[in-house]
C-alpha cells in the first residue's frame, strides 16, 4: 500500500499505548496491529486505504465489523489521543541539518525502524 514511515510509527506507538492500557488475548493481537495502521493511515496518509483493504491483509480472519468495534476499543482506550510525535516526524529535518548523504540516511532509517522492535525502546511500561 505504500504507506509512508509516519504511519508505521504511530501504529506502533498506538500498539504499545493500548496494550499498556487494556490487556489483549494473544488471538487478537493481528486485530489490534491491524487497526493500529488503520488508525495510523487515517491521520498520515492523503489516501488511506479502505477498511475492506484491512481485512483483506488479514486473510479474512476478522470482518469489517470487527475491525471498526476494535477501532472504537482502540480509540476510547488512548481517550482519543492519537497524534504523537514519532522519530519518524523529525527524520527530514535530522538528514537536512546533517547532510544529505544516502549513506547516512540510510543508516539512520535502518537505526529508526530496529528501535521498533527493541523492548527497550518500549516508551508505556505495562501497569503505567
Amino acid at each position: 500500500y505504500r504507506l509512508r514511515a509516519e504511519t508505521l510509527f504511530l501504529a506502533v506507538n498506538l500498539i504499545d499505548r493500548h496494550m499498556t492500557a487494556l490487556p489483549v488475548l494473544r488471538r487478537r493481537l493481528q486485530l489490534v496491529g491491524v487497526t493500529a495502521m488503520f488508525v495510523a493511515a487515517k491521520f498520515e496518509e492523503i489516501d488511506p486505504p479502505r477498511a475492506t483493504d484491512f481485512v483483506y491483509i488479514t486473510d479474512n480472519t476478522y470482518s469489517k465489523d470487527d475491525l471498526l468495534q476494535m477501532e472504537c476499543t482502540m480509540l476510547s482506550a488512548l481517550d482519543f489521543r492519537v497524534v504523537v510525535p514519532t522519530p519518524a516526524h523529525f527524520f527530514d529535518q535530522f538528514v537536512k541539518a546533517n547532510s544529505e548523504n544516502a549513506l547516512i540516511t540510510e543508516t539512520v532509517k535502518y537505526i529508526l525502524e530496529l528501535a521498533l522492535i527493541d523492548l527497550r525502546m518500549i516508551r508505556y511500561p505495562r501497569g503505567a
